[in-house]
């Protein structure tokens, strides 16, 4: 029995179908190729449907900001691993940042021989390197990476002020300061529980810059290590006095020399030290743990005696404390006549 046209026409191309048959299902394409065409069109809308178009940009962003760390460590003593570690993750970028470019042209309907001609390379080789499970991998693990950046509040554009940030080399006459300063930062970094790459991340610092200050072979501007103390929950009082020796500055004026002060300056210590419990830190100083938590906390200015015998067990020098004490210190009480030993 004579069938007629299918009334919606090929699905593809929509050329009017004869049945051939009166039995199963009507026909929707005119022909297996128009059937195959129909196929790529419908994975083309699903694999655009699916693709991340902020991902290159991201990624290009990263990129970019790597190139500007690669140029800023040009000229300073940068450690070798710091190096060749940047040098990987700007590799992992630019692979990042292809995969992602050739992901939006095959949504846009580029086929594979386009894009191994655009790459230079053979279609096989195109789709190995971009078709398969570890290229979709990779563009799914940078997209997680860059929620997570973006639900802690970071973009990428708090970096660019950063670049310039001009480091200070630790020289021999504070190369011992800046390594206190850096062991101080390192135990808060322990505390914090944070990564360097999260930590730079999170500060709007190149990584190499974070690595630098934490290795004590240089010294950042005191805003930069402000913030940075105050983003590892640290408080920066407690490490001024530090980032002054380190950066060659000189003491600070009577005005500021308080006992909160002189308190501020013993917990700098303490973090530069590694953080010792105070109970630990009792025991070897002859003083009970309530006395030291006064004196910590900057409600109790104690005698010279027992603030030497702290300062060796922390392992920090006499000189920079014995103004500070001297400055809060009443000088009627006894132990004031004892300043100067050490």
């Amino acid at each position: 029995m004579f069938e007629p046209p299918h009334p919606m026409g090929c699905a593809y191309c929509g050329k009017p179908i004869t049945q051939n048959s009166s039995r199963g299902r009507r026909r929707d394409y005119c022909d297996p190729t128009c059937r195959r065409r129909a196929q790529r069109k419908r994975d083309r809308e699903r694999r655009a449907a699916g693709v991340n178009r902020t991902l290159r940009r991201s990624v290009a962003v990263d990129l970019a900001a790597r190139a500007q760390e690669v140029l800023a460590c040009e000229g300073t003593s940068v450690p070798l691993g710091a190096l060749l570690k940047l040098a990987v993750q700007v590799r992992e970028d630019a692979s990042c940042l292809a995969a992602a470019a050739v992901d939006e042209a095959r949504a846009e309907g580029a086929s594979w021989s386009e894009v191994a001609a655009a790459a230079t390379m053979s279609e096989a080789a195109a789709r190995a390197r971009w078709g398969g499970a570890k290229a979709a991998a990779l563009r799914a693990s940078r997209s997680a990476h860059i929620r997570s950046r973006a639900r802690h509040g970071w973009t990428g554009e708090a970096v660019a002020p950063f670049f310039d940030v001009a480091l200070l080399p630790a020289v021999a006459r504070n190369c011992h300061a800046a390594e206190a300063l850096a062991k101080a930062l390192r135990t808060l970094q322990v505390r914090f529980g944070g990564s360097e790459e999260r930590v730079a991340e999170q500060a709007g610092l190149p990584p190499a810059v974070v690595n630098l200050m934490l290795q004590g072979t240089h010294v950042a501007p005191w805003p930069v290590t402000y913030m940075l103390t105050d983003l590892l929950k640290g408080d920066p009082a407690d490490l001024r006095l530090l980032w002054e020796r380190a950066w060659g500055q000189p003491a600070s004026t009577a005005a500021s020399q308080s006992p909160s002060a002189l308190a501020a300056a013993l917990r700098g210590a303490h973090l530069a030290a590694g953080g010792p419990e105070i109970s630990t830190l009792s025991a070897h100083v002859d003083a009970g743990r309530e006395e030291l938590a006064l004196v910590f906390a900057g409600r109790l200015v104690p005698p010279w005696a027992l603030l030497v015998r702290i300062l060796d067990q922390l392992g920090a020098g006499h000189d920079d404390f014995r103004g500070l004490w001297a400055a809060c210190h009443d000088s009627s009480d006894s132990g004031h006549e004892g300043v100067g030993a050490s």
